[in-house]
């Protein structure tokens, strides 16, 4: 694994690029760094807005379709290569907090409500003044094991097909699961538009291939949505992605989370990684209550190896209709 110096933190902004040609088209979000120790994906975005940039250079004729924002999340924790300050970023989207945020006359609790009231507003002035095609919200992460490359649809079917479109094995039953997700609150219900969100999972936290995923499932997003032409696309993209989905489970669904709480004492056993098939009475690990073992045939997803989090590993089951890349 190739490891990367961090950016310097002046250099770390809330919006890490945009980039509009004027052309009517979606509009496409993307957010890094919801956990602000998950870095990769903010360079692939930085990288991605340069390559549109340059584009002209090499093709005179490319048009960009609709407008493109890349955010960074949770800037403070980020500058600091946390994954959060006081509470996890991707864990406090509720309608109860979002509204009292959105009330500038009350001040937030914690640095992650500061946060997420300037990203939910940034959100928000994009949506309103976005007159063209639909709305894209993609959400990008790591994860502290080797592996870990996917894509969690949120409820719609329009983002499920745009998963599908990726390349990427497909989780389901994550966003239903997990609470108060910035990927559950990107609905027409909060934005007052149709909205297309996935959330994807790129690669090991300090893996330079990561980015290399990232920018990949990006320029394939924009190439499905509209954003850019297939000719407009080289081929690498794809191979990227297909690459790493090799021999992986088209389709699969969340059976199991494990719950982590400050103080437990939770620890993972080394050595596991995304899509690890797992057996029955298998020893995964340990917490102040003793062994945890597996309870069941399953395939492990994002078993926890950093400080902090809230879930120590996932259980998932393939899709039987499904087959493999």
């Amino acid at each position: 694994m190739r490891r990367v110096k961090p950016y310097p933190k002046r250099q770390i902004k809330r919006v890490i690029g945009t980039y509009d040609d004027g052309v009517e088209g979606p509009l496409i979000i993307a957010v890094a760094c919801l956990h602000g120790n998950e870095f990769m994906p903010y360079r692939a975005i930085d990288y991605a807005v340069k390559m549109l940039e340059v584009e002209h250079i090499t093709k005179p004729d490319f048009v960009y379709r609709g407008k493109f924002i890349g955010l960074c999340g949770n800037l403070r924790a980020t500058k600091l290569g946390q994954r959060f300050i006081d509470k996890d970023l991707n864990r406090i989207w509720s309608e109860e907090l979002v509204e009292r945020i959105s009330d500038h006359q009350n001040i937030p609790e914690c640095e992650e409500e500061a946060e997420l009231q300037v990203v939910w507003q940034r959100i928000l002035k994009e949506v309103r003044q976005h007159k063209g095609g639909p709305v894209v919200f993609l959400d990008f992460h790591t994860t502290s094991a080797d592996g870990g490359v996917f894509c969690m649809p949120a409820h719609e079917r329009a983002s499920l097909d745009l998963a599908f479109e990726l390349y990427l094995p497909v989780v389901e039953g994550l966003m239903e699961t997990v609470p108060n997700s910035c990927l559950s609150f990107m609905s027409e219900k909060h934005l007052g538009k149709p909205a297309v969100a996935i959330s994807i999972e790129v690669g090991q936290h300090q893996d330079i291939n990561s980015v290399y995923v990232a920018i990949a499932a990006l320029i394939n997003a924009m190439r499905k949505t509209g954003a850019v032409q297939e000719e407009d696309v080289e081929s690498r993209h794809d191979d990227i992605l297909k690459r790493y989905a090799e021999g992986l489970p088209r389709l699969s669904r969340l059976r199991y989370i494990h719950p982590v709480k400050r103080g437990d004492g939770f620890k993972m056993e080394p050595g596991f990684s995304n899509f690890q098939s797992i057996t029955k009475g298998t020893l995964l690990a340990t917490d102040a209550s003793g062994s945890i073992h597996c309870q069941e045939d399953r395939i492990l997803l994002m078993p926890l190896y950093q400080e902090k989090g809230s879930e120590g590993f996932y259980l998932i089951e393939k899709d039987e209709s499904f087959g493999y890349f």
